[in-house]
């Protein structure tokens, strides 16, 4: 009981880490990695995260930035250049 106690505290304590790295990243701009169709996944500063997009549908390989976290969900908007699959700017 006790070593289930400690596992689910870890697990715990890895998530909460979690949480602050993807926070710090508020401000940042990164690459949609995929098509958010509301929710994707997007490159910033080369973490590879799930987010949803603010409003409306984002292309993949637009370049977004991170506005906030909403609950536990990274929320991005375009920032309006489109790059493409080996990131340059198009």
């Amino acid at each position: 009981m006790e070593q289930a106690r400690a596992d689910e505290r870890a697990q715990e304590l890895v998530e909460e880490q979690m949480r602050n790295e993807i926070a710090a990243l508020v401000g940042c701009e990164g690459i949609t990695v995929s098509d958010l169709r509301t929710c994707g996944t997007a490159d910033i500063n080369g973490r590879i995260i799930s987010v949803r997009a603010h409003s409306g549908f984002i292309e993949s390989c637009t370049k977004t930035i991170l506005r906030r976290i909403d609950g536990a969900t990274p929320v991005v908007e375009p920032v309006g250049v489109m790059v493409s699959d080996k990131g340059r700017a198009s």
